[in-house]
């Protein structure tokens, strides 16, 4: 959720038609995941509030793919997406976790030349760094990397996301306010 708020944030300096979600009083927040996230699609909980939602899912877990249509068939405005790259942090920039951690990543869309997605390869770059017993776990490398997402510049986003889709998601949500 923050690394949505930090991409809105910096996206709307560059463009003001995008929501900046972290100050934004239209928009609502619930982070669900597993089976939780289930039930509240299922049992489309939050209908009688009568607006629209929007999900936005990682890809990398294929049953999202059920929830996604579930939404999708919703006649309410509401609208779900999984990410085109294999999670939202395979969406940061390298010179954004180098700013915040002082480590080089190599960042890929699914997993860098050694087969590890961004939060692993970020987890053993830091935990070699700062020489850690272990490696920092994936988790735990989520978390740290919510703060190179604070470094992400406009320019950043167009180079780790080409295509817009990160845009997209913001534009349909706005478009979806005003209907």
């Amino acid at each position: 959720m923050q690394a949505l708020k930090a991409l809105s944030r910096v996206l709307n300096l560059a463009n003001p038609a995008i929501s900046d979600l972290t100050s934004d009083e239209r928009f609502a927040f619930i982070t669900l995941g597993g089976s939780t996230l289930k039930h509240w699609v299922t049992e489309n909980y939050l209908k009688n509030l009568h607006l629209p939602e929007f999900h936005i899912y990682d890809s990398d877990v294929a049953k999202y793919q059920e929830s996604v249509d579930e939404v999708n068939l919703r006649t309410n405005g509401s609208w779900a997406v999984r990410t085109a790259k294999h999670e939202i942090e395979s969406y940061l920039h390298a010179d954004a976790i180098k700013a915040a951690y002082n480590v080089d990543v190599e960042v890929a869309d699914v997993h860098n030349s050694q087969g590890h997605a961004v939060p692993k390869a970020f987890g053993i770059a830091y935990s070699a760094k700062m020489q850690f017993d272990g490696t920092m776990g994936d988790n735990k490398s989520k978390s740290y990397l919510t703060k190179a997402f604070l470094n992400m510049t406009a320019e950043q986003i167009v180079a780790r996301d080409p295509d817009g889709e990160i845009v997209g998601w913001f534009t349909r949500m706005g478009q979806a306010l005003q209907a």
